[in-house]
């Protein structure tokens, strides 16, 4: 996951220069690749530090169904956690836009790498998983 997080801001940025059909096909390869590992990795976290008998409650509250409803009848759905920063970015997202368009790549790269520093400074590895 570390790892992960550490990559996934020059995976995104790489989009800012990308300037042909081979490039952006390079891109999406390994944009692939980084949410591969992103999604088990941040859902085994999840698993291993919240408590069996609130699991099912803290991932609906979360919202890790995005992707199962997505892939199954292609729509999107969020948890009550993820519902403000999606209608804060979904509003902002066209600002941004407007002042420089790279700049939502930026932003994204610059969560990214803040992710980063909080899982390495803040999360630890269960000693043993919850029950």
């Amino acid at each position: 996951m570390l790892i992960n997080f550490l990559v996934a801001p020059i995976i995104n940025l790489s989009f800012i220069f990308c300037q042909n059909f081979p490039q952006m096909l390079l891109f999406r390869a390994a944009l692939t690749i980084q949410n591969a590992f992103q999604m088990p990795a941040a859902t085994a976290l999840l698993a291993d530090i919240i408590p069996r008998e609130s699991r099912g409650r803290a991932i609906a509250a979360i919202g890790w169904q995005p992707v199962i409803l997505s892939i199954s009848v292609g729509m999107m759905a969020s948890g009550f956690f993820r519902f403000p920063p999606n209608v804060i970015g979904s509003a902002l997202s066209g600002y941004l836009f407007d002042l420089d368009i790279r700049l939502p790549w930026f932003l994204l790269a610059a969560a990214y790498a803040l992710e980063f520093l909080i899982c390495f400074f803040f999360i630890k590895e269960p000693e043993k998983p919850a029950d």
